[in-house]
């Protein structure tokens, strides 16, 4: 969803959801379906619950994780916690934890992209950023659905910090 006041920008994003147009606006097919935008009006009337629940799971991963730093909050913001990144001390630890989660059948995908690494996205311009790469390395994203269980919490971190006690 993109809301504006910006009348330039809303109508270069009606055209790309709309298939782009005939002046060499790129476009897709994102127009949401009736099923979709009533599925969506009722699950906005959740959104405060859906979010406080998130936020209190963010924050038992931020608490307990051992293994990993979890990306914090700032004072001026309210995330959502869509996910948790999780930052980890090498990027062998990274993909050790990742080895675990995907054997646990729990799912988890890297934390970061980088435009410049991305062949599509950089236009044939490579620049070394040098902390943006090492984050990649070393970031994953972990699961944060907000029915998400104690034992469910509890496989999460035994997973990513390698406990036998799985």
């Amino acid at each position: 969803m993109v809301t504006t006041r910006d009348p330039e920008l809303d109508a270069r994003v009606r055209a790309w959801r709309s298939h782009g147009t005939r002046d060499g606006v790129f476009g897709f097919n994102y127009r949401m379906t009736d099923i979709q935008a009533a599925i969506g009006r009722v699950q906005l009337g959740r959104l405060p619950e859906l979010v406080a629940e998130r936020r209190r799971i963010a924050g038992e991963l931020r608490a307990r994780l051992r293994t990993a730093r979890c990306a914090a909050e700032p004072a001026w913001a309210r995330s959502n916690w869509q996910s948790v990144c999780a930052r980890f001390a090498s990027a062998g630890h990274a993909a050790a934890a990742m080895s675990r989660l995907a054997a646990d059948g729990i799912a988890a995908r890297p934390g970061l992209t980088n435009a410049h690494e991305d062949a599509e996205q950089r236009d044939g311009v490579r620049a070394p950023l040098a902390e943006s790469e090492r984050a990649r390395r070393e970031c994953i994203l972990l699961p944060l659905p907000s029915h998400m269980t104690g034992d469910e919490l509890d496989r999460v971190i035994a997973a990513v910090d390698g406990s036998a006690s799985r």
